[in-house]
Formats: C-alpha cells, sequence, structure tokens
C-alpha cells in the first residue's frame, strides 16, 4: 500500500524518449550524443532509442484540458449531450545549463542539424515522470507511480540568461495521451492499473536485497539515481554522481557545471548594432579543417575542404552594463483530424515560426534609438540585419541568425526612490534558432573568435583566430 506523505524533488525522475523508439526501460549512460553528420560533426549515436535522464532539472509541470462539446436542441434550454472530445496534454520543463546535456538535443530531431523547422516539425517524444516512496533521498529502485506522456511536440522553448541565478532552459511540449500507472496497491486498486485502463497483476521487481538487477516493466525507464544496480544505465548512478565526481566525458556533474552570469560567454557573443558600442561583426568562411579540435579534446572535427563561417565578437566596446537576455521560439501547432479516430493524426506547425530576443542593459546614456513618422522615400527606422548569437562557456551556443529586427524599445526605472536606468531592446525574427553545443551538437552555424579586447570573461581560455593560425 503507497504510504507517500507527499511528493518533493529528490523523489521524482523526469525520463525522456524518442515516441519512435521501441517501449525499453533501460536507461541511455548520461550525457550521450547523438547527431547527424555535418560540418562539424562526424555522426555519433550512443541514445540508441533509450530513456534519457536529464540532469539540472528544476520542475515538471503537467496540465491536462478536457475539450468538452455542448450541444443543444429545439424545444429545450438544456443541454441534449455534453460530450467530451480529445483531451489536450502540456509538459513543461525547466532545467538548469550546466554542462550536461541540454533538452533541446533530447525533444529535438538528432537527424537534423540548424534547421528548426525540420527538428521540430514532426519529431514526437515521450515523458515519464516516476515517483517514488517519500522515504528515500533519491530517485532509485521502484517508483510508486508513474505517468507517461505520450507522443508530444515541442511548442515552445526559451533560455534566460540573468544577473541573478542561473543560465536556464525552459521547455513547453504539447500532445494529446497520458497515461498514469500505479506500480504498488492504492486506494484497494490494482498495482499497475494502467490507469484505471484494465487491471494488472502487481509490479514485483527484484531488488538488490533479492541479488537480482531491479528491472523496470517494458516501457518503463529505471531510476539511476544511487545504486540501483540495472545493469543498462551501470555509469548512470552510484558514488560518481552522489559525490560529484567527473564522469566519462570530463563534465562535473553536481554542482559544478552551473552557468551564471560570469559563464555568460559575452566575449564569444554577437549582439544586435542598436545597443550602444556593439560594433558590425567580421565574418568570413574558412577550411573547416582548421577548427578540428579546436573547443578542446572533444572537440569537433571536420573533413579537409568543408567551409566553416567564422566571425569575430563585436561586444568589446559595448559601452552599456547588460542585464538579462531571454530569446525564445514558439510554435503555434493546428490540429488535424480523420473520420475514424478521436485525437488528430497530425498537429502541424502554424507557419512561421517566430524567434523574439530582450536584452535589457543599465544605460549610461538612453535608448539612442530614433524613431520618426516623417519619413517617406528615406530609410526605415530599424534595420532588419542583426544578428545575435548568445553563448555560456559550458559550449552552448543560441543562434537566432542575422535578420533580426527591433520590434520595441523600452526605457524605464532611474526613480526618485533610487533604482537605476534600464533599457529593454526587443527584437523579433522567423524560422531560424539554431542550438547548437560544442560537445553534444558540433554543428554550429558560425563558429565566433574572440578577438582578445573584450573585458569579458577576464582569466578564461582564448579562443583566436590566431590560435588556428588563420
Amino acid at each position: 500500500m503507497v504510504n507517500n506523505n507527499r511528493v518533493f524533488w529528490a523523489i521524482e525522475q523526469v525520463a525522456i524518449k524518442d515516441n519512435a523508439a521501441p517501449p525499453t526501460g533501460a536507461v541511455a549512460p548520461r550525457n550521450s550524443r547523438e547527431y547527424i553528420t555535418g560540418p562539424l560533426a562526424s555522426g555519433t549515436d550512443e541514445v540508441g532509442g533509450l530513456w534519457e535522464v536529464p540532469r539540472g532539472l528544476q520542475s515538471i509541470g503537467i496540465s491536462t484540458t478536457f475539450n468538452l462539446e455542448q450541444v443543444f436542441q429545439l424545444g429545450q434550454v438544456e443541454l441534449y449531450e455534453y460530450s467530451e472530445r480529445q483531451p489536450d496534454i502540456e509538459v513543461t520543463l525547466s532545467k538548469a545549463i550546466d554542462g550536461t546535456k541540454p533538452l533541446f538535443f533530447m525533444v529535438t530531431d538528432p537527424s537534423q542539424a540548424n534547421d528548426i523547422v525540420a527538428r521540430t516539425n514532426q519529431y514526437r517524444v515521450d515523458i515519464a515522470l516516476q515517483i517514488y516512496p517519500d522515504s528515500q533521498f533519491r530517485a532509485t529502485g521502484r517508483p510508486q507511480s508513474i505517468v507517461t506522456a505520450s507522443g508530444m511536440y515541442v511548442s515552445n522553448m526559451s533560455y534566460t540568461f540573468p544577473i541573478d541565478g542561473f543560465v536556464s532552459e525552459d521547455v513547453t511540449l504539447v500532445g494529446n495521451d497520458k497515461v498514469w500507472g500505479a506500480m504498488v496497491a492504492v486506494s484497494g486498486q490494482t498495482a499497475g492499473n494502467n490507469g484505471g485502463l484494465g487491471a494488472e497483476p502487481i509490479v514485483d521487481w527484484p531488488t538488490e536485497a533479492d541479488g537480482g538487477n531491479p528491472a523496470a516493466p517494458e516501457g518503463t525507464p529505471s531510476g539511476v539515481f544511487g545504486h540501483d544496480g540495472n545493469t543498462s544505465a551501470l555509469e548512470e548512478g552510484g558514488a560518481q554522481e552522489l559525490a560529484a565526481g567527473t564522469d566519462r566525458f570530463g563534465v562535473l556533474i553536481v554542482g559544478s557545471g552551473i552557468q551564471r552570469r560570469e559563464e555568460v560567454d559575452i566575449r564569444r557573443s554577437v549582439l544586435p548594432n542598436d545597443v550602444p558600442g556593439i560594433i558590425t561583426p567580421v565574418s568570413s568562411g574558412i577550411d573547416g579543417a582548421f577548427v578540428n579540435g579546436g573547443f578542446g579534446a572533444q572537440g569537433p572535427g571536420t573533413a579537409l575542404g568543408t567551409d566553416q563561417l567564422v566571425a569575430d565578437a563585436n561586444t568589446d566596446f559595448v559601452a552599456e552594463h547588460i542585464q538579462t537576455i531571454t530569446v525564445s521560439f514558439s510554435i503555434a501547432r493546428e490540429d488535424i483530424f480523420e473520420l475514424g479516430s478521436k485525437r488528430p493524426f497530425v498537429k502541424v506547425p502554424d507557419f512561421p515560426l517566430e524567434a523574439t530576443a530582450s536584452i535589457e542593459v543599465i544605460t549610461a546614456q538612453g535608448d539612442l534609438v530614433d524613431a520618426t513618422s516623417e519619413i517617406d522615400c528615406g530609410p526605415d527606422n530599424t534595420s532588419e540585419s542583426n544578428t545575435i548569437i548568445l553563448r555560456t562557456c559550458d559550449g552552448l551556443q543560441v543562434d537566432l541568425g542575422d535578420s533580426n529586427r527591433l520590434t520595441s524599445v523600452e526605457l524605464g526605472g532611474g526613480e526618485a526612490g533610487g533604482d537605476n536606468m534600464t533599457v529593454t531592446y526587443n527584437y523579433s525574427s522567423f524560422n531560424v534558432f539554431n542550438v547548437s553545443h560544442d560537445f553534444f551538437q558540433p554543428n554550429h552555424r558560425i563558429l565566433v573568435f574572440e578577438t582578445g579586447l573584450s573585458r569579458f570573461n577576464v582569466g578564461a581560455p582564448s579562443f583566436l583566430r590566431s590560435d588556428l593560425g588563420i
């Protein structure tokens, strides 16, 4: 009989799997890489269709909406029928950027490179949330219950680079199916009741005390935090993770890779020209062979004769003090139905896909953006040619392309209460949102070099063109 009094963070585990992969209870090794062959990637698949358990996860939320349809008839005001249509499921995840694998690479199509349309168009994942006994202090062994949201599409993705706290990644997924399963008896129900869809025998997982490996039922990922004995997740648990040790890819897992304001890699980022002091970036193409291993021992490599676009950061002389940057994209999806089925057979994106960026600064001079309605045949007030590329020191790169346009400028603060005047520059673009990583997805659209003149990230290892002889 379940005896939990509450659910708190230490007894929750979230796992993500490709919806098209066969059912499995096995979990991929942490920080498994999965990407295609590309200009800066050799192509590899260490996930193999297994569940992935993200590290640094902060929260999960699951919202269920039952769409109800009212039917009336002539002759009475009362309802003739109150029918239930397809349910809408929404899952939200928030993760700290900490050197481990970002959620973006778990919930989008790894067979695509930098094309956000192709990565999100029809790719679906399953999301499992497992709840363990509240007498434990880690998610290991047999859970009390599990819910799986199946066939989930990406709907929204955002990254926040704050002045306080840590860099975060937030994902929203949408779908139409979720199923709960109780792994122990709950209020007289049969354990493993498949969400009430039919009684099943009580799930009896062998424990380490029984001399066996705890084997989850088919489709149920194992608990990986601690010594769970699961051979398919041997590298997942135990001493290394609990002791904040180094995993096989050289990334410290517990409390050591969190990216904060000092790890926002401004010295190798590209910002819009509207921010005072930002200059036009210098870009060119080089033979990709020059960047082989350029990001360290596990850095990306490529073949001789492959061109790669590179640029110099344009942030050396920024006059303002950047506070918070938020970038996001959203995908509105339309359900397409067919006779004979309640659920939609596809949720198609409503193009174009909009990406937005918001850059807040403490200003010393105002926003310096002119706006006039008296221009007839002259140039516009704003330019549609702004490049935005943001990096963190762990290798994450978020690239909004070269066609970001200023949509609004907000000046505020500087009040009598004593706060500072701030300016927020808001940008919009469409169909470009390239997320890449030096290790997990080394398909950067542009390699951004530092110039050696930046005042930011003082003491960080340099990555100059001259380091590579170019």
